[in-house]
């Protein structure tokens, strides 16, 4: 057997089997509360912390669900400009889940994506939860986030005309970067994902092919030139007949980690969208909130 093969199912063991078992035979302490763990908790992280988490709940933007809790974060997506008659109206559906709500932000932004929603804010308990799964590489915490957005899912194609999707895809990182930390955080979620729903997750069908800057590294304003141009379908890179038949007509579901500022998963959906799918659906573990969207200060932010 290839070593480099050997040493990385040894690995993979070590992270998905071992590290959470001896979690669950030997519990020490809550890595993001640093209190004992309990009798009950999930994948080494306390149930405490878990129900802590931030959900998103309605109302939200139709578009890029973020929430929107007070009247003048949003105006009516349709008819926006009918008047005052018209916007008090839609503060009387504001709880309705069937609304259609648009943000100021939405309302000014071309985004690519036809919908996008998060689970949680992107603060406190999730954002460590996040952070741990990315940058102290613990891989195993990939199946309860998986599990937290398919509850989110589960409740969003409820509300949905159409109830399934063709393919899943995660937004890829450039070969440079997944080879630097060892993995893609939102493939790993994008699996469970796919497992669990019976849906194809298409791991080669868009790739990065430039090592911008790490979108966290930049200010709001920034980010949407910083990614133009970063993404490129295998329809582009490998001109193959049946390539264009993976994309072409399906309603695609876009995982990724985080929602910033939208513009990698927008510029992801423009490719995708080029390459002939019907619908891009973006599915992420959190959104950050209003105050950090425009300051750029977001480490784990896209």
């Amino acid at each position: 057997m290839n070593s480099k093969i050997f040493f990385s199912a040894v690995r993979l063991i070590e992270e998905y089997f071992f590290v959470p078992v001896m979690s669950f035979i030997f519990p020490s302490e809550c890595p993001v509360c640093m209190e004992p763990l309990g009798e009950y908790h999930s994948r080494g992280i306390c149930l405490d912390c878990w129900i802590s988490i931030k959900v998103i709940r309605e109302p939200v933007c139709m578009k890029c669900g973020i929430p929107m809790k007070s009247p003048p974060d949003f105006m009516p997506a349709e008819d926006s400009e009918s008047g005052e008659a018209a916007w008090c109206e839609e503060l009387e559906k504001v709880h309705n889940k069937t609304a259609n709500r648009i943000c100021g932000r939405c309302q000014t932004k071309r985004y690519h994506f036809d919908r996008a929603l998060s689970f949680g804010e992107y603060s406190g308990t999730l954002r460590e939860i996040i952070r741990l799964y990315k940058f102290g590489k613990k891989r195993y915490l990939s199946v309860p986030l998986a599990e937290l957005l398919l509850k989110a899912l589960k409740m969003e194609m409820k509300r949905r005309e159409s109830s399934h999707f063709d393919l899943i895809i995660a937004v890829p990182l450039h070969r440079k970067r997944e080879r630097a930390r060892g993995f893609n955080q939102s493939f790993l979620i994008a699996r469970h994902i796919g497992k669990k729903s019976g849906v194809d997750v298409g791991k080669q069908v868009i790739r990065r092919i430039k090592d911008s800057i790490p979108q966290s590294e930049l200010p709001a304003d920034k980010r949407e030139k910083n990614v133009i141009g970063v993404f490129e379908t295998k329809t582009l890179w490998k001109m193959r007949r049946n390539s264009r038949k993976k994309i072409s007509g399906k309603r695609i579901l876009l995982i990724d980690d985080i929602f910033t500022t939208g513009a990698t998963i927008s510029e992801c959906s423009r490719v995708l969208k080029r390459a002939g799918a019907k619908e891009v659906f973006v599915l992420t573990i959190a959104h950050t909130p209003w105050n950090s969207n425009d300051t750029g200060s977001g480490i784990l932010a896209h």
